[in-house]
């Protein structure tokens, strides 16, 4: 789990709240249920004291004390309910004494109640002690200039067992709200954090061949929609950009050609002029073959400013690309032939693919003309297209010079050229592998380049079928 994560931030912050609340309540429910036990446990004992004191004492004098006891375990049976009751004159003379419990669980004669003479009057409320899990109240009445001490008495070991076992239901319950809270933590997280989902996803969608294509706005009037109407807002002032960019290219590059094409003629012109000298016959070589590289590169810009204008796949037709890829390879033959580097085709069984048929050929003329370029004499290249797992598969593969595993991360940006493709024998232009992953990005399609240094370089493109040979 990243802690970091603004999901994870947020379930534990929304955890700790809810834990924190629930620990905050039951503390203050705990503390109300024991304040509220002992209360009536005091309000119940104020009550029998006050009736042993008004109506049960009164009634005996010196002569007839005896009759008290049984008065006394009619009205409140202390030794049945489990508690006692113990009445002294004066301090000392014990003038009643209940026997045990039924439960054992105490012994009347051994309860020691505070000092005499701390013990409260009766007028001013009763005062109470606890004894060895043994709650005892008591108070001084005086009847007949004698005073008495009423001492009455309860286990608190039945409300303790109460009050225990809430603290476990406390206990469980926060178990089970902390795992609640964080199942709906995330639940409510995911649901909030759900328009930022789908701004990401809609921006995930934009290539510089969907430019127009806008991030979904959420009307919720937060920051949130505050937030995808200002990233559209930046899109904008970025599509402008671009397209201005992508039209001076295209202007710039539609320009040069009439130039770059009348400049070539004239040298062209020139060069045949039978009166010129050698040396200046072949400067004027020297300058024709940098007009046409010039004039390759113009080419190559007009074709990516159209390309990234949305022309990449401005047809889409049903292609058989084993047959495009050998007539296409047939044309080419010649390069290859040059060199002398043998050229194998595999490329038998009917693989469809749907698209623009002239892009996909260049595509084919980019890769192959790399490949012989970079591949020295009496070398191999070998060019195989068939169809797997749902995709057609064109793999164009060379023993030639290969490309550096520093370079190859940067083969598909433009006017990229790794050092052995500077060499004074290459013509390139650095822009045909762009043009090449433009085209096939256009398609649906993934290119991958595969490279050892010095022993050649595998170039695989995957396109998507045609839909009726898929399912065939």
């Amino acid at each position: 789990m990243n802690v970091h994560s603004i999901y994870t931030r947020l379930i534990f912050g929304y955890t700790l709240l809810v834990v924190s609340a629930f620990i905050i309540f039951g503390t203050y429910t705990y503390q109300s249920l024991q304040t509220h036990l002992y209360a009536e446990i005091y309000s119940t004992f104020s009550r029998r004291i006050d009736h042993i004191r008004h109506d049960v004492l009164p009634s005996f004098d010196k002569k007839n004390i005896s009759g008290l006891s049984a008065q006394l375990e009619q009205i409140f049976s202390p030794e049945d309910s489990n508690r006692f009751i113990k009445i002294l004159k004066e301090g000392k003379e014990v003038v009643y004494l209940s026997g045990p419990p039924q439960d054992r669980s105490f012994s009347p004669g051994s309860i020691s109640f505070i000092p005499y003479h701390l013990v409260s009057n009766c007028e001013q409320g009763v005062s109470s002690n606890l004894y060895d899990n043994v709650l005892v109240f008591g108070c001084k009445t005086e009847l007949n200039s004698v005073t008495y001490l009423i001492e009455m008495g309860v286990p608190i070991v039945e409300t303790k067992r109460v009050l225990q076992q809430f603290v476990i239901t406390l206990i469980v319950g926060l178990a089970v709200v902390t795992v609640i809270a964080i199942i709906a933590g995330g639940f409510l997280v995911k649901l909030a954090l759900s328009p930022v989902e789908a701004i990401r996803a809609s921006a995930e969608k934009i290539t510089y061949g969907n430019v127009s294509q806008r991030l979904a706005e959420i009307n919720t009037g937060d920051p949130i929609e505050h937030l995808s109407k200002t990233l559209n807002q930046m899109l904008d002032r970025l599509d402008q950009s671009y397209q201005n960019a992508s039209r001076f290219s295209s202007d710039a590059s539609h320009e040069l050609r009439t130039p770059l094409a009348i400049i070539r003629s004239d040298l062209e012109t020139l060069q045949k002029d039978k009166s010129l000298n050698f040396e200046t016959h072949d400067r004027l070589g020297s300058i024709l073959e940098e007009i046409e590289r010039l004039s390759a590169i113009v080419e190559s810009l007009l074709s990516i400013a159209r390309l990234e204008a949305g022309e990449a796949k401005a047809k889409n037709e049903v292609i058989n690309l084993s047959e495009l890829v050998q007539s296409t390879i047939e044309q080419m033959q010649l390069l290859a032939d040059e060199k002398n580097i043998s050229v194998a085709i595999n490329a038998s069984s009917p693989v469809l693919i749907g698209g623009d048929v002239a892009r996909i050929r260049q595509v084919i003329v980019n890769l192959f003309d790399n490949a012989v370029k970079y591949t020295p004499q009496f070398g191999k290249v070998v060019v195989s297209v068939f169809a797997e797992a749902g995709a057609a598969v064109l793999v164009l593969k060379d023993n030639g010079v290969g490309i550096s595993a520093d370079a190859l991360p940067y083969i598909f940006e433009r006017f990229y050229r790794a050092d052995k493709v500077r060499s004074s024998t290459s013509q390139g232009t650095g822009l045909g592998l762009y043009i090449v992953r433009t085209i096939c990005q256009a398609h649906g399609g993934v290119i991958d380049v595969q490279s050892i240094e010095g022993q050649g370089t595998q170039v695989k493109i995957e396109l998507p079928l045609q839909k009726s040979a898929a399912s065939v």
